[in-house]
């Protein structure tokens, strides 16, 4: 199978919660990204989210808006695509930055603070 991705992606391990905004869920569900590129990311969730979802997640100060695009069961998990429509930081909510930074940074933080 041949791989039409536009984006290298970049394995990673960084917890988040997921917020499902549309449909509505009444719950956040704990998830880990696995793998992020320029416009999205792979996450392990917990429990299904539908196709064409919106959801926020967050990564410390930053919250990602995005919809998902696949979630197949896998493992005991469910596998899930989220392409990113924006990124907003709480301190500095004109703050621009690269996803794959934004999730690193997240990744490396959750190291040091031993969620990982």
């Amino acid at each position: 199978m041949e791989d039409h991705r536009q984006n290298a992606r970049f394995g990673c391990d960084c917890p988040t919660v997921v917020k499902v905004l549309d449909p509505p869920l009444d719950t956040e569900v704990a998830a880990r990204i696995v793998d992020v590129s320029k416009t999205g990311l792979r996450l392990f969730l917990e429990t299904p989210v539908p196709p064409d979802a919106a959801v926020l997640l967050r990564l410390g100060d930053r919250l990602l808006l995005g919809e998902i695009c696949y979630c197949h069961a896998s493992n005991g998990r469910f596998d899930s695509g989220v392409r990113i429509e924006e990124s907003f930081c709480e301190n500095a909510p004109n703050t621009p930055a690269n996803l794959v930074d934004i999730v690193v940074e997240a990744s490396r933080e959750s190291r040091l603070a031993g969620l990982i």
